[in-house]
């Protein structure tokens, strides 16, 4: 069998490429955060809702894989700074007002979400800036322990926070952002959740450390993630007017 050796040095090209700088494409999804019932004996998981430090969190880890990061988690010291360093990043969180959903099995974190409702906010990763108003909430830092994976834990951890937020009265509608070519989470958030597409962002990302949302990407205007555009009020629809749903 003869190996493609300019396909592969091309593929690792463009991924190299992609490193330094790229566009990325996110899918901003909506929902009314009525109707969404967690499921409390799926899987043996228990949702906690957790305000600050000192929680489950804390000794939580593995949510970064690679072979250099399990290789330093066998080092005391790096594992130790690479805690105390989630732990000041989950401390800045809490102090924002961010709150945190937990599911457990038995003692072990099985997945997370985190949830903001600060009126501005700008995702560092992705550039994305997003506008919301007093009873939304930008749900964010949905992540599946591996072993956890394909368990429905994701999906339990998302219903539950949704099912919080309209039960206390924090919030009728959660916007979030998912990359379009991550199939997986779109299937997640469109086909399990009930999410709908809002809008279609793009940013520009530079050495995989800075990123801008690029202007006049936000389509339709009136959605949550839009710079300079004025928000326009409800037309009587879970989602806002123009849903590309």
């Amino acid at each position: 069998m003869q190996v493609d050796r300019r396909g592969r040095t091309t593929r690792r090209l463009a991924r190299a490429g992609r490193r330094l700088a790229c566009v990325h494409e996110f899918d901003i999804l909506g929902r009314s955060t009525a109707g969404a019932v967690a499921d409390g004996s799926k899987g043996g998981f228990v949702l906690e809702r957790v305000t600050a430090t000192g929680g489950p969190l804390d000794s939580a880890d593995g949510e970064r894989q690679s072979p250099l990061i399990e290789l330093a988690n066998r080092i005391g010291p790096l594992r130790r700074a690479m805690q105390s360093r989630r732990v000041r990043r989950q401390a800045a969180r809490f102090a924002r007002g961010d709150v945190a959903y937990v599911a457990r099995h038995g003692h072990e974190v099985a997945a997370w979400a985190w949830v903001s409702q600060e009126p501005q906010i700008r995702c560092t990763w992705s550039g994305l800036r997003f506008r919301l108003l007093p009873d939304e909430a930008y749900l964010y830092d949905l992540w599946c322990f591996p072993p956890y994976r394909h368990s429905g834990a994701g999906a339990f951890v998302m219903r539950g926070l949704l099912r919080d937020l309209h039960d206390r009265g924090l919030a009728e509608h959660a916007y979030g952002y998912v990359l379009r070519d991550n199939r997986s989470s779109e299937v997640l958030h469109r086909l399990v959740l009930g999410f709908e597409q809002v809008q279609v962002v793009r940013s520009f990302r530079l050495l995989s450390h800075w990123a801008w949302q690029l202007r006049g990407s936000g389509q339709p205007s009136d959605g949550p993630c839009s710079l300079g555009a004025r928000r326009f009020g409800r037309v009587g629809t879970p989602i806002r007017r123009g849903s590309a749903a």
